[in-house]
């Protein structure tokens, strides 16, 4: 009876949760529109109900989109990485006072790997991929995000120490190795903390 009662509560929670479940298109214009989003090649498609047609939207028309679910939101927005380029859909993780922090995935074929005595290709081999996130900041004002570990020598701590040269706290906490690669979330809290960055 137990287990019953347990697998009727689950169900009504997981309904009761799926109504709230919806994603949240925002325009360029300033409107917003509530239904259901789906990203696919740097396009949105959207539609009001899961059975309705879906419309394919992009950057044209659309700044950002909020996708919901299981009480987590992750936001995307459009954003031009350099001068001339398109702007892309890439993930907002955070907003801090007046820096925003984004991250991309950038899917990477692996080098097939075959063993030189035998005619055998692996088909796993084949679709390997390797998944690398790539993470830009962006200050307010900044017209293109900065590539936090782009470029040929990719120093992390070299391009932090550049990029907050403003804040001596951030400064002497990064060369003391008390702030590592896998802080940027607490280096924008100190940034935007005015006992740490006056």
């Amino acid at each position: 009876m137990e287990k019953l009662i347990l697998v009727f509560l689950f169900l009504t929670s997981s309904i009761g949760c799926a109504q709230f479940n919806s994603d949240i298109l925002y325009f360029i214009d300033g409107d917003s529109i509530e239904g259901f989003v789906e990203i696919k090649k740097n396009k949105i498609k959207f539609s009001l109900s899961k059975e309705a047609p879906a419309e394919t939207w992009d950057y044209l028309s659309v700044e950002k989109v909020k996708i919901c679910s299981f009480n987590h939101c992750n936001s995307f927005e459009y954003v031009q990485l350099k001068k001339g380029a398109k702007p892309i859909l890439i993930e907002l993780k955070e907003k801090i006072g007046g820096i925003s922090y984004y991250q991309r995935e950038k899917r990477i074929l692996k080098p097939i790997d075959t063993d030189s005595n035998s005619d055998f290709v692996n088909i796993a081999d084949l679709t390997n991929v390797d998944i690398k996130i790539i993470e830009y900041l962006k200050k307010e004002g900044q017209l293109y995000p900065t590539c936090v570990d782009c470029g040929v020598l990719k120093n992390w701590k070299r391009f932090m120490l550049k990029y907050f040269s403003d804040c001596e706290f951030i400064q002497n906490e990064i060369k003391a190795d008390n702030l590592k690669e896998h802080q940027i979330i607490e280096i924008l809290d100190f940034y935007n903390d005015t006992d740490f960055c006056p």
